[in-house]
């Protein structure tokens, strides 16, 4: 069983959005696990199962609700024990996880890793630092890194990135979880104290020493989005301005289940045309031939073809 004491160094969540109090921004963590990988008991922080944080300005960007952190624990000059409010602990220092541990964050929308690499986007309800694993169905695939955040309502939509080359560890989840040791912890997170809201959250976690175990045992898969492998085409095949038409037309968000389902079967042909694109002329014409039927790109290529056409014209005169 896990023993805590003042100096320890523990992982937490924010458990509140931080509030002002006598001219100070002020927060409570919930504990996580200890730097072993022991999931910390409610019990063993008296008297709420809390840790108290006055938030300083060095470290207020890591008071966003849901977020994990590490932090050394100090006696807190305030606790009484007689006064249920009052924790024992209090926040010393504190720093991001960094490479110390990923989180394995269930993503409800992509039913396995392939529509999840295909998508390169998912729905967060709190901000993710460092490396990430992503667990999709039965899947999971990583390392992943967010960024490009744009808030929606409170979830963030974000792009994924793999972190090493395009590629992606994947396993099943059965596997995975026979291979490496699972922290897992539930915890309650404060909506609103005056009106006793509170919801659920839940952590799961693995250190960086067991998955480097456990890459022995995935398998390395690509791990390039739809939107990567039209953009890659199109700096093949386009100049600057019609490929920044065609991004923006990807940005806009107007792809129709349809047409996303036809550019998912020319995938593979375009990544093959990314990799080799010396050798591209044999794959490019049946390929333009497919992009043309797609309405929306139609004049922004046809436009290409026509200049790519007059400046042939003059270099033969």
């Amino acid at each position: 069983m896990a023993k805590i004491d003042v100096g320890h160094r523990i992982i937490a969540a924010v458990a509140q959005e931080p509030f002002v109090s006598g001219g100070n921004w002020f927060c409570t963590l919930i504990p996580i696990c200890d730097l072993e990988g022991n999931v910390l008991s409610d019990d063993l922080f008296p008297n709420r199962g809390m840790i108290w944080w006055r938030v300083i300005e060095p470290v207020r960007d890591y008071a966003v609700r849901r977020n994990l952190i590490i932090i050394q624990l100090e006696t807190a000059p305030a606790y009484d024990s007689v006064d249920p409010s009052k924790d024992y602990f209090q926040v010393g220092s504190v720093s991001p996880l960094k490479s110390l541990v990923s989180e394995i964050i269930p993503i409800e929308e992509h039913e396995d890793s392939d529509s999840l690499i295909r998508e390169g986007r998912v729905y967060l309800d709190r901000p993710v630092v460092g490396s990430v694993y992503f667990r999709t169905g039965e899947d999971v695939s990583g390392p992943w890194k967010v960024e490009g955040e744009e808030e929606r309502g409170y979830r963030r939509a974000t792009v994924i990135k793999a972190l090493q080359n395009e590629k992606v560890w994947r396993w099943k989840w059965v596997d995975f979880a026979k291979r490496v040791r699972v922290i897992h912890r539930d915890v309650r997170i404060v909506i609103d104290w005056h009106w006793n809201k509170f919801d659920t959250a839940s952590y799961t976690m693995v250190f960086q020493d067991d998955l480097k175990k456990a890459v022995e045992h995935a398998n390395l898969t690509d791990a390039v989005s739809d939107r990567e492998v039209i953009t890659k085409f199109a700096r093949a095949t386009v100049g600057h301005t019609e490929r920044r038409e065609i991004e923006r037309f990807f940005d806009s968000g107007l792809l129709t289940a349809e047409s996303v389902e036809e550019l998912r079967s020319l995938k593979p042909r375009m990544e093959r045309i990314a990799r080799h694109l010396k050798d591209y002329e044999a794959e490019l014409n049946p390929l333009v031939d497919a992009l043309m039927t797609r309405k929306e790109l139609k004049p922004t290529l046809e436009k290409r073809q026509e200049e790519l056409a007059d400046t042939y014209v003059r270099e033969q005169r």
